[in-house]
């Protein structure tokens, strides 16, 4: 009795583990919400143009019946990430937000896919949205409900997963990928210090079914 509890103690003991590391690996980060009007036919959100309530299309999405005086509408998900070569963002130009598509960077700016130059400062990075266009993760159908339940929702918290992308060394201050080390042992390639730190970088979780898990500021 006692050899086989002590093996499910240590069993236990290694799924705990294993659950910390798990739980060590993510992190929540802060991220703007803003919903834009959209002239397309379908979306899973409509706001009334003179009621100003929101509703969720669960199965409905056409344009007649009650919801002819609806504007409808798409959520995207802001980060303060930076933009890259392809990205989707949102820009602050004269009091509203626009959408925009990064084709390259340029000393502080954002030349758009249009042509047109805007201040980096002015951007933000979109993460996910209900824009399938975009081709970019979603919000799940219980998020769009609770949105429109209630009226709206500024900030959320995101999941992202921490990924480790390689290590530096103290000695020489050097960065190297993972796995890459010196011909002695696990020591620094370069110096052969053993006093590596592990650097990290941040990836949005995003589930099978492409959505994002999103939990409320103060959760």
């Amino acid at each position: 009795m006692m050899l086989t509890y002590l093996l499910i103690t240590t069993e236990c003991r290694g799924v705990i583990m294993i659950i910390n590391s798990l739980i060590s690996n993510l992190m929540k980060k802060e991220i703007q919400v803003v919903m834009l009007p959209t002239e397309k036919a379908k979306s899973d959100i409509s706001k009334g143009n003179k009621t100003g309530f929101l509703v969720y299309h669960e199965f409905f999405r056409g344009t007649e019946g009650i919801y002819t005086n609806h504007t409808y509408q798409h959520l995207y998900f802001l980060s303060d990430e930076e933009i890259k070569d392809g990205d989707w963002f949102l820009a602050f130009i004269e009091r509203k937000w626009v959408l925009r598509q990064c084709l390259r960077l340029s000393s502080g700016y954002i030349i758009t896919t249009e042509h047109s130059q805007i201040n980096s400062l002015d951007c933000k990075k979109i993460i996910a949205t209900t824009d399938p266009e975009l081709g970019l993760p979603r919000p799940s159908n219980e998020f769009l409900k609770k949105y429109c339940e209630l009226g709206g929702i500024d900030k959320v918290l995101v999941e992202y997963d921490k990924i480790q992308t390689g290590d530096k060394c103290s000695g020489c201050g050097d960065s190297h990928p993972m796995n890459i080390y010196s011909d002695s042992g696990h020591g620094c390639k370069y110096c052969g210090c053993f006093d590596l730190s592990p650097l990290y970088k941040l990836q949005l979780k995003v589930a099978p079914d492409n959505t994002i898990s999103i939990y409320p500021i103060n959760s």
